[in-house]
């Protein structure tokens, strides 16, 4: 689904998720589709953590109804569990 036909889907789904993120995020959120049919978001938080992830199998979550809300769920709770490990390997033992 990565190619230039459907490039108008992967953008708007793109900016959708990025939308989403931003409303409970703070920080530069980066989302992106990749020619490996995957989707590519990067979060940079002011403090300048970063965190990637790739959600492969884009074209096929797409066609089975995967939505940027529930995409938006899965990018945040992952990328809350990601804090808190690096807060907790920083402030205790």
């Amino acid at each position: 689904m990565c190619n230039i036909e459907n490039e108008s889907v992967e953008n708007v789904f793109a900016m959708a998720l990025q939308q989403k993120l931003k409303n409970k995020i703070v920080g530069k959120i980066f989302v992106k589709c990749t020619s490996t049919d995957a989707l590519y978001i990067q979060i940079t938080a002011v403090d300048g953590l970063e965190y990637v992830t790739h959600l492969a199998n884009f074209s096929d979550r797409v066609l089975n109804g995967w939505s940027a809300e529930y995409a938006a769920y899965e990018v945040f709770g992952e990328y809350k569990k990601f804090i808190m490990e690096q807060i907790t390997s920083k402030y205790f033992y």
